[in-house]
């Protein structure tokens, strides 16, 4: 079959059953024509050496997809140019015809801003990025089907998980990410070409390498180091709540002490009062009792009790005004705190009486202890604001503890403190600046106590109880 003047001559070498009707012909050089037929199929007749035109594959059999050719044009550089239902398309018939195997879709570069991560021309490998930057995907399929037609989709999804969304099918060749998160991605691409052919799929492994502090090491770093910062903070806060705990209770150790200071002593004098008595007798009785059981007869373990009242004090409050008597007080509490002997305890009761113990004493000491404190007193001069000299003196009652050695139980320190201030009622009534004492005058053994009340009754029973001294 020849092609003259732009039309075919008739020859059996090709018939229609290769070709199909054709419908336009294009002559694309001297020795390649191409026909489209009636159902929009294109076929390139090549000239042999005999010069005949005769059906030779080449791409334009490959050329699928695109709907009815509606014009064929060949350009000077032997381009072909198809107007077709889907869009221009142009072919080069120069390049050899496409292997049937389907075409797979690569990755031809990565760019991170203007720095080229991937070229194309070498090995891919995993790329990493700064977390919040920006990488863009270049791809292609190359397919000599209507490559103007191939159609791609993406998608970055974690490396660990496959719920990520694809792309909308697109003819784009490229792909942009911009603020990338920290983590380990992979990036995928799709392809299909004009025909609908599966390009296949490629991905690259991309890291999102994140600051410093964010990463894994710095943030265990952290979760460490804050740990520590708790720890030190709750160590600082129980030190400076023991250290609040311990002011506090030196504070009410304080408190507590002033409290009882207050409870215990004579706000006028300093003198420990008559409650403070009580306590030391509840404390201290006992040790004596125990002490005087195991002591021979001169050793010094005994209690001298001596009961002191001022003489004539309520003239002193009548005459020159209760602040003289304060004053008095003041002073006979001063010569007895320093008249007093190591151990030795003295005590306001109240009013114008006081109470001196001699601690660890013999009763032989007694009558010397209770005349020196009247002495100690008869020596005090107190002058009033007014210019009034006041001489005080006192009377002394007293007696020692246990009243019997050898039978500490039989009577209290209370019972004492009553023959002491019988003593002193004595010296009252004998003419006051005096001391007497009382000291058992019976054995012990001679004390009827065959009643229930014997106590009260041993001065009547025994009108030879007491000694006086």
């Amino acid at each position: 079959m020849d092609f003259v003047s732009g039309r075919f001559l008739p020859s059996q070498d090709l018939p229609v059953s290769e070709t199909g009707f054709a419908q336009e012909f294009v002559k694309i050089d001297t020795d390649q024509i191409l026909i489209s037929n009636s159902t929009g199929s294109l076929r390139l007749l090549t000239r042999d050496i005999e010069g005949t035109f005769r059906y030779k594959p080449s791409v334009f059999d490959e050329v699928a997809g695109l709907g009815i050719t509606r014009a064929i044009h060949a350009d000077p550089d032997g381009n072909v140019w198809l107007a077709t239902d889907s869009g221009i398309v142009r072919i080069d018939p120069k390049r050899d015809a496409p292997n049937s195997e389907p075409s797979t879709v690569m990755i031809r570069s990565i760019l991170s801003g203007e720095h080229v991560l991937y070229d194309g021309l070498t090995t891919m490998s995993t790329t990493e990025v700064a977390e919040g930057g920006s990488l863009r995907f270049g791809f292609a399929l190359p397919s000599y089907r209507a490559p103007e037609m191939n159609q791609y989709r993406s998608r970055i999804r974690p490396s660990h998980s496959d719920n990520a969304s694809w792309s909308a099918w697109s003819n784009e060749t490229k792909r942009d990410f911009t603020n990338l998160a920290g983590g380990d991605f992979l990036f995928e691409v799709q392809a299909k070409d004009a025909s609908g052919v599966s390009g296949g799929q490629a991905s690259v492994p991309i890291i999102v390498v994140a600051p410093w502090y964010r990463r894994t090491w710095a943030i265990v770093t952290f979760w460490i180091a804050g740990l520590f910062l708790v720890l030190a903070g709750v160590q600082w806060r129980v030190r400076a709540l023991r250290a609040r705990s311990a002011e506090l209770e030196r504070l009410v150790a304080i408190k507590t002490e002033a409290l009882q200071l207050a409870a215990t002593t004579d706000p006028l004098t300093g003198l420990w009062n008559r409650h403070r008595f009580g306590q030391w007798v509840r404390d201290e009785i006992p040790s004596i009792n125990a002490n005087v059981a195991h002591a021979a007869d001169s050793d010094r373990v005994e209690l001298i009790a001596c009961v002191i009242d001022l003489d004539h004090f309520k003239r002193v409050n009548d005459q020159h005004g209760h602040a003289a008597g304060d004053a008095v007080l003041r002073a006979v509490a001063e010569r007895l705190m320093a008249m007093r002997q190591p151990g030795d305890l003295v005590f306001r009761f109240g009013g114008e009486e006081f109470v001196y113990l001699g601690v660890q004493r013999h009763r032989s000491e007694g009558k010397k202890l209770a005349e020196r404190i009247v002495h100690e007193i008869a020596q005090i001069n107190v002058e009033l604001d007014s210019g009034v000299l006041l001489d005080p003196t006192a009377s002394v009652g007293w007696s020692v503890y246990p009243f019997y050695r050898e039978r500490a139980d039989l009577f209290s320190i209370d019972f004492v403190l009553g023959l002491a201030d019988r003593a002193l009622y004595l010296a009252k009534q004998v003419g006051r600046n005096r001391a007497y004492g009382y000291l058992p005058n019976i054995g012990v053994d001679e004390i009827d106590r065959t009643q229930a009340d014997w106590r009260a009754q041993v001065f009547n029973r025994h009108t030879d109880f007491l000694k006086r001294v």
